[in-house]
């Protein structure tokens, strides 16, 4: 950890120079509200930044998540290195991703050159872009162009340093609208097919022709994501919270609100690929 983090009360759940040892145990960690100081110093390792230390953190005040729209510092926002970058011309031009090398304050980010296809995507100098990426809770956005581009001493880009991010924050565990085919087990061991019509990394809402489980009843889904191309077969138990009979959709009738129950590290790590991957999509606007 670079820096402390504190619940809503105050009181530190995770000191500075702690080691977190799996995906899980960050998972479970930003499913929970966490603070930092504002004023605390960050420090980088490798690669990374090591960011200006700023005044005493005790008269640092606790710092509250961004507001919607908000406008915060790049150097403030939380990003890593190695962090996935989004660049979009256009809302209709395709999304190239980039993974985050370094910055230097007020000069340039430096990105990976994206790809399609296993190609080198290749971009002009001057070009304009909007830049996206997640971090925390937020999405962060920002103007753009490429300053450089050099394949020395491997292909990368200069990116126009952002003089301020927008900020936008989203709720704890959210869902993003999908429409994926789902294999379903009962308790009792019947198949069934149904739809999942939305998704996060907490639970799903599965849309069926048939009312085949009751609340408190666990199921066994069976269903496919395709996370950066690579299609991954997602096996998962839920817990059924609520079942809807909606009249007015014939193909979907029953809703059943579900909840995962001991998600495997593996498998939650390919849902919150898939969901923040999607989150990012979703607040451009597409």
């Amino acid at each position: 950890m670079p820096f402390t983090l504190y619940d809503e009360e105050k009181t530190a759940i995770r000191l500075r120079g702690d080691t977190i040892v799996s995906q899980a145990a960050l998972g479970q960690l930003f499913s929970q509200n966490v603070y930092r100081l504002d004023q605390e110093p960050v420090l980088r390792d490798g690669l990374g930044v090591m960011l200006s230390r700023q005044p005493s953190a005790d008269k640092a005040r606790a710092k509250t998540a961004p507001a919607r729209g908000a406008e915060m510092a790049f150097d403030s926002s939380g990003i890593r290195v190695g962090d996935p970058i989004q660049l979009q011309s256009t809302p209709a031009a395709p999304r190239y991703t980039s993974l985050l090398i370094g910055y230097l304050k007020n000069r340039s980010v430096i990105v990976t050159q994206p790809e399609i296809d296993g190609e080198l995507a290749m971009l002009r100098e001057g070009q304009a872009f909007s830049a996206r990426f997640f971090s925390g809770r937020s999405v962060f956005e920002f103007p753009t162009s490429v300053l450089k581009q050099t394949n020395v001493p491997y292909p990368l880009l200069h990116l126009a340093y952002p003089r301020d991010l927008k900020v936008q924050e989203i709720r704890r565990a959210p869902r993003v609208a999908v429409d994926v085919i789902v294999a379903v087990e009962t308790p009792g061991g019947e198949s069934h097919s149904g739809k999942l019509l939305d998704l996060s990394t907490a639970g799903a809402g599965l849309g069926a022709r048939k009312r085949f489980a009751d609340k408190g009843d666990v199921l066994r889904l069976k269903f496919k994501l395709a996370v950066q191309g690579i299609d991954t077969y997602i096996v998962a138990t839920a817990e059924v919270r609520n079942v809807v009979h909606r009249v007015d959709h014939a193909q979907t009738p029953y809703l059943y609100g579900l909840h995962f129950v001991d998600l495997e590290e593996g498998t939650l790590l390919v849902l919150a690929a898939y969901v923040f991957g999607a989150i990012v999509g979703e607040h451009t606007g597409n």
